[in-house]
């Protein structure tokens, strides 16, 4: 018999209550999820499908931001009409920044009758440390207290032992 059934006392006959209370069967089961929660779960899975698609080039981003970057650009004059406009060209061949570096000592200057722009953008001392912290897993920090309870209970200790060692 169920805590929540009735007994009809002329007929002693087990009676359902018709409202209120806990009902077996009633509810949705247990691991049933609702519309709204299944969407969100379809978004993160095609969310970190998208990542992990492009691991590759987000380490690489993350591996330059971490180190610093260094940019290039060659300036073109452009003549538009009777005006003429500088253009900048970022270079990506290696050898041709390679050139460039060696010829004016890492600073911008001329190149074969060209002008280019050395800039670099600094580390990410945060991006560096993400990086390390992910690859040998995060360093173990230890933290000073000055709490007098510990003291106090490794003396009490100690003392203890010392009352059992003179009973002996």
């Amino acid at each position: 018999m169920d805590i929540q059934d009735i007994i009809n006392p002329k007929t002693d006959v087990i009676v359902k209550p018709r409202r209120g209370g806990k009902r077996p069967g009633a509810g949705m089961k247990k691991g049933t999820k609702i519309k709204r929660t299944l969407e969100k779960e379809e978004i993160m899975r095609a969310y970190k499908e998208r990542i992990l698609g492009k691991t590759d080039y987000l380490f690489t981003a993350q591996f330059a931001n971490a180190i610093g970057n260094l940019y290039v650009y060659k300036v073109v004059n452009k003549k538009r009409g009777s005006v003429v406009m500088k253009e900048h060209i970022l270079v990506s061949d290696p050898a041709k920044i390679k050139e460039i570096l060696d010829a004016n000592d890492g600073k911008s200057g001329e190149v074969n009758d060209n002008y280019y722009i050395v800039t670099v953008a600094k580390p990410d001392n945060q991006a560096l440390s993400d990086m390390l912290d992910r690859a040998f897993g995060k360093a173990t920090q230890s933290i000073e207290t000055k709490d007098e309870s510990t003291t106090l209970l490794a003396e009490a200790m100690m003392k203890l032992a010392e009352a059992k060692n003179k009973q002996r």
